[in-house]
């Protein structure tokens, strides 16, 4: 059967769209934007694209955003850019759905950026944020020991302050050693460096994840030396028909520049020919320990060499052995 006019089909949409006779060309009239809007209607939220940073030391950053809506470009909708809740920006919506937006100029700290569509009944909701922190302030080192100056170890045991997460690298210039680590999240670091003989001017140099960078130096003189534990008894020659006696033992510890070492723990041991063997064990104060009242009893004494041994674990964790001995005669 034949009809008058063009026949029509449904389209994508569910419109009616003429059927072309032979030789004609198919065109498509594309995706229709309304011009008309229930009353009430608000638009879906736009999005905006991640930045390839969100830490950073500049004071503006360019963002881009997509629309998923079809919407007129005739005033009626607008978009809107909020920074920390507050309006910064307000303009016509783009010709193109993905679009760029202007630089948006960022604060000391964190910035909360979302986009929003307004509208004749009123504004879409609210992008999902992307928050950008703005840092521009250097990180600060701060080294707590050392002090600087002389030091008698072939390695120095460096520790101090930084910001949470800096990278800090130090370098020794004197013997081309250097050490990277990341400041832990209390701001404390500690790095081992070596050290070559004579004068190590060490630099610190620590970078945050904004790119800033905070610098600081410690100068250090490495000298010979070596720590020394003494022992001392307050008698080496015991008769034994003077016994019980009474022993004062006492040891002295010393770092390499000749200063007292506190908290190291000594093991003090006496081994009397022919008695039981006596402990004591203690802690230097002002890098002396001393234990006093140690008796040699008569009973089971014997004539012969007593020992005395002293085994000092310093608070580095290194130890040292001393011996010394008495005659019981």
């Amino acid at each position: 059967m034949v009809f008058a006019g063009q026949a029509l089909r449904p389209d994508e949409t569910g419109s009616a769209t003429p059927i072309p006779t032979r030789g004609q060309p198919v065109t498509s009239a594309g995706p229709t934007i309304p011009t008309t809007f229930e009353p009430g209607f608000l638009p879906g939220a736009p999005v905006l694209l991640p930045p390839a940073t969100t830490v950073l030391t500049d004071s503006e950053i360019q963002l881009s955003g997509e629309l998923h809506e079809a919407l007129p470009r005739d005033g009626r909708f607008r978009i809107r850019v909020y920074i920390n809740g507050e309006l910064l920006r307000e303009r016509r919506l783009p010709r193109r759905d993905r679009f760029t937006l202007a630089p948006i100029g960022l604060q000391e700290g964190s910035n909360s950026i979302t986009l929003a569509i307004s509208g004749p009944s009123g504004e879409s909701l609210h992008s999902a944020p992307i928050v950008i922190v703005r840092d521009s302030t250097a990180p600060a080192v701060s080294v707590s020991e050392p002090p600087g100056g002389a030091i008698y170890a072939a390695v120095a045991v460096v520790r101090g302050t930084s910001e949470p997460g800096a990278t800090l690298v130090l370098t020794n210039p004197a013997n081309r050693a250097e050490v990277t680590q990341v400041v832990a999240d209390d701001g404390t670091f500690e790095a081992q460096l070596p050290l070559a003989m004579g004068l190590n001017e060490i630099a610190l140099v620590a970078r945050d994840l904004a790119g800033n960078v905070g610098r600081a130096t410690l100068a250090l003189e490495r000298r010979e030396g070596s720590t020394t534990a003494t022992l001392n008894l307050s008698r080496d020659h015991i008769s034994l028909a003077a016994l019980p006696v009474t022993l004062t033992l006492h040891a002295r510890v010393l770092d390499p520049a000749r200063q007292p070492i506190d908290g190291a723990e000594v093991t003090f041991s006496i081994s009397p020919p022919g008695l039981p063997t006596q402990t004591f064990v203690g802690t230097t104060v002002a890098g002396q320990l001393v234990w006093g009242g140690v008796r040699i009893s008569r009973e089971g004494a014997q004539s012969g060499q007593g020992l005395v041994t002293m085994l000092v674990v310093l608070p580095s964790g290194e130890s040292i052995q001393e011996s010394a001995f008495f005659t019981i005669d």
